[in-house]
């Protein structure tokens, strides 16, 4: 009984420590398509038309950009993020006027609130 015992956690331990290391099945670069939603509708506040309807995540080697665009391009939102030298960079374009806030990546992204 105690040999099947000692078996079954060894064999648990292997399995354990093989499917923790195994990591190829994650996707180590990509883009993540996000629908944004807006809790009123668009009938009772027009000003939804012009905002955005999608946000767009690439990632690649511990470094994401996240991007968003308003109504024809009028303004655009960009968080640069690079895990490896500690670097959260956002960028605000709006027309031909241009904003960069430089932060560290243990700080939110300009413009987010913690959830």
């Amino acid at each position: 009984m105690k040999m099947k015992l000692f078996q079954f956690c060894l064999f648990m331990v292997v399995a354990l420590v093989y499917s923790c290391g195994l990591d190829s099945h994650l996707p180590r670069e990509g883009t993540i398509n996000y629908q944004i939603n807006y809790l009123s509708d668009r009938k009772s506040n027009p000003i939804i038309s012009y905002l955005p309807e999608t946000m767009k995540v690439y990632f690649k080697d511990n470094k994401t950009v996240t991007e968003i665009q308003g109504y024809m391009g009028f303004f655009s939102l960009k968080y640069y993020t690079n895990a490896k030298r500690h670097v959260n960079c956002s960028y605000l374009r709006i027309l031909d006027k241009q904003y960069i806030y430089l932060a560290p990546t243990d700080e939110l992204a300009y413009g987010f609130d913690n959830m």
